[in-house]
């Protein structure tokens, strides 16, 4: 038996003063299968015999001690007994390695005692075994399947599921407690969860609990990892001569890893332009193509995408087998269906080897074919200037709604992929050792990028990043020295570095402490607002956001990132991030028109944001200068008008002093006369007066996604009045 001091001492000291033998229990305790406990009685009376009595579901009656006389068999229990200078006397019954046997109701009294004391219970607990969390996934890679177990438990436990640190309601399956026999429980939880890149790589966790012993609660952890994004060589490009006409093919093999989820939105290139958009096949055939062409495959699942090039020659392509099948998204392609093609050969579309005769004769030829080339270009040039003049002088008095504009074509191959949970040309490529805090001898300015994103800010720059043998072009946002100064910009700004990739977000890399910089990645295609305004009307514009352009932005492009931008505020929203500023003007355009919101979290405490109200905050804001949610969604509600009327600046012809007076009575623009009404009912969603009964961005993207399942009928660009939507931007 261990030394007394071993024991961990939990009851309460009972006193009896005054009445000769009289003894008050201690509190009922609660401990764990294992602990050493201790259970001290006390008495004034002098020389007490002190008795120890042991009672349970299975034993009626067991004395443990009759003074110092230990009567309980087998030596498991220790009794001290102490006096002071007071002549109070203390017994401790210790008992060691507490076991499940040992639950019950323990009674401490004296020989002398004039009444029965109340007995005190002792109950014993017993935490479940420690088991991993499995996470699976059903052979579609559409869910991941999460199951934790407490196995063996008393009493029995509770699971509660934490992904990303937020605790989860939907998609969970309990089973238990369940008695097994042995007084212990069994309880499993599965939990059922999108496979979306928002939880991808993220934290999911298993919170185990129930208990009073706090230490036998527990956390099971692991991160959401399973899948992965595609492998170069789970693709490849088939070129396959089908009679005059070119069959071009992306191959794709499955079983390369059973860990990437099939890919199922194919695109091909030619030459860069996009050829096909997402169908169920991944094939397409190319009539009478050129030599010398490049096709690109690009083949995505939701985690990212991989892409292979083959440039077309004769010798090449190859005839299709009469056993090919096309791949569709719903199966898997097994090896033995897989197309080859043939390993490639040098293109043949050059001569060499050619005696002197020979390139004497072509030389001749070429010096002919470009005069005739020549000939005819000065032929079409003046024909083209003729019919181009006929055609001004018949249309110069036309109606606006009667001019018969080019229609942009509809490049949306950044929202498709993003609807259909591709991540579409967000991989950013860092590398594995990359931090959050990034030396300044890693950053190298470049060019100043003027009134991108936040100007009231800090300045923006285009920068490099360098990371081992990488070189990243990034955006440098400097911090102004009254926020550095507030001590706590790092925690914000590490806030946004954690947030997990999302398609429509700018990524934040991390800070540069020695510079007060934040750096971000860069993109591309500059502002929103800047490719709406020169998404023109007509050639001669007449007002001064709609610059000259051929052709005119398609309808169905207008709505598709204004989903975009709905996806990523849905995002932020979900992660409690406030965006505060959100306007055309910072949200940036990538590849293919995809939209990448950028300054977000700014508003923050942690940056100690001053800014000013604009035309796009919410009327809570510009009375309070508070910035949230409601006041986001409020914003996005103005940016919704903006990409509808190209990129005009809102309340036109309005003072901003005069925008704050109406907007607090209530105003609301009104509906744009080449605007459905669906469309504005989303906008007006956005701009009730009481924030709590503002749409939510779920709503606004179920409105949207039903809004964009018609094919036309939402916008009429031709009805667009210029006039009205021309004014020049007042921040």
């Amino acid at each position: 038996m261990g030394p007394f001091t071993a024991f961990r001492v939990y009851t309460v000291i009972l006193l009896a003063y005054g009445i000769l033998g009289q003894v008050t229990p201690p509190l009922p305790t609660t401990e764990a299968l294992g602990d050493d406990v201790s259970l001290t009685c006390t008495s004034t009376e002098s020389n007490p015999t002190f008795i120890w009595t042991f009672t349970s579901d299975d034993v009626l009656s067991q004395t443990l001690f009759l003074g110092d006389i230990d009567t309980a068999g087998p030596i498991r229990y220790n009794n001290i007994v102490l006096r002071d200078s007071a002549n109070v006397q203390t017994s401790i019954l210790g008992i060691n390695a507490i076991e499940l046997e040992e639950e019950g109701e323990y009674q401490c009294s004296t020989a002398a005692a004039i009444t029965t004391p109340p007995t005190t219970a002792v109950t014993v607990e017993v935490g479940s075994a420690s088991q991993p969390i499995s996470l699976d996934s059903p052979p579609d890679y559409t869910e991941y399947i999460a199951t934790c177990n407490a196995i063996g438990s008393k009493p029995g436990e509770t699971i509660t599921w934490i992904l990303d640190d937020v605790i989860q309601t939907d998609g969970i399956v309990p089973t238990g407690p369940t008695e097994r026999g042995d007084s212990l429980f069994d309880t499993t939880s599965v939990f059922t969860f999108p496979a979306t890149v928002d939880n991808y790589k993220v934290t999911l966790e298993c919170v185990i609990g129930g208990h009073q012993v706090d230490k036998l609660n527990r956390n099971e952890t692991r991160l959401v990892d399973i899948h992965n994004p595609p492998k170069a060589e789970g693709i490849t490009i088939g070129l396959n001569n089908v009679g005059t006409d070119l069959k071009v093919t992306c191959i794709i093999n499955n079983a390369v890893d059973a860990t990437i989820p099939p890919m199922g939105s194919f695109y091909i290139y030619s030459n860069g332009t996009l050829v096909t958009k997402p169908v169920s096949a991944n094939s397409v055939t190319v009539p009478e193509p050129d030599y010398d062409t490049e096709y690109m495959c690009v083949g995505g699942n939701y985690l990212g995408n991989t892409s292979t090039t083959e440039i077309f020659c004769p010798r090449r392509a190859t005839v299709t087998p009469s056993t090919t099948e096309e791949f569709h998204p719903s199966r898997s392609t097994t090896g033995s269906e897989i197309e080859t093609t043939p390993e490639p050969t040098p293109c043949p579309c050059a001569p060499s080897g050619l005696s002197s005769g020979a390139s004497a004769g072509i030389s001749i030829l070429a010096i002919l074919l470009v005069a005739s080339i020549t000939i005819n270009i000065v032929q079409f040039n003046i024909l083209r200037r003729k019919t181009k003049q006929d055609v001004d002088d018949s249309t110069k008095n036309n109606k606006r709604d009667e001019l018969n504009i080019p229609q942009e074509v509809n490049d949306n191959v950044a929202y498709e992929m993003i609807q259909s949970g591709d991540r579409a040309y967000t991989a950013l490529q860092l590398d594995s050792s990359h931090s959050f805090a990034i030396r300044r001898e890693n950053v190298t300015f470049f060019t100043r990028l003027g009134s991108i994103g936040r100007g009231d800010f800090g300045e923006v720059w285009k920068g490099d990043l360098r990371s081992k043998q990488k070189h990243l072009d990034v955006v440098i946002r400097q911090i102004p020295d009254r926020v550095t100064k507030s001590g706590q910009v790092l925690q914000g700004i590490k806030i946004l570095y954690k947030l997990s990739d999302q398609t429509n977000i700018v990524k934040c890399l991390g800070y540069c402490s020695e510079q007060g910089s934040i750096l971000y990645e860069f993109i591309s295609g500059g502002t929103l607002l800047t490719h709406l305004q020169t998404s023109g009307v007509q050639s001669q514009p007449m007002y001064s956001n709609l610059k000259p352009n051929d052709v005119r932005i398609d309808e169905g492009t207008l709505l598709n990132l204004a989903w975009q931008v709905a996806k990523g505020m849905q995002f932020l929203a979900s992660k409690k991030i406030i965006h505060g500023s959100l306007c055309a003007h910072n949200v940036l355009l990538g590849e293919r028109k995809q939209c990448k919101i950028s300054d977000y979290g700014l508003s923050s405490s942690f940056f100690g944001d001053v800014a000013k109200p604009t035309r796009w905050s919410s009327p809570e804001t510009m009375a309070t200068g508070d910035k949230t949610t409601e006041g986001d969604i409020w914003s996005f509600g103005i940016v919704l008008w903006e990409i509808v009327t190209l990129g005009a600046r809102p309340y036109p012809n309005m003072t901003f002093s005069t925008v704050q007076t109406e907007v607090a009575k209530g105003y609301q623009m009104p509906c744009p006369r080449h605007c459905a009404q669906e469309v504005y009912v989303v906008m007006t969603g956005c701009w009730d007066k009481e924030p709590p009964n503002r749409s939510n961005f779920d709503h606004i993207l179920r409105s949207m996604d039903s809004i964009l399942e018609k094919k036309h009928g939402y916008l009429s660009l031709n009805n667009l009045d210029e006039r009205l939507y021309a004014s020049t931007l007042d921040m």
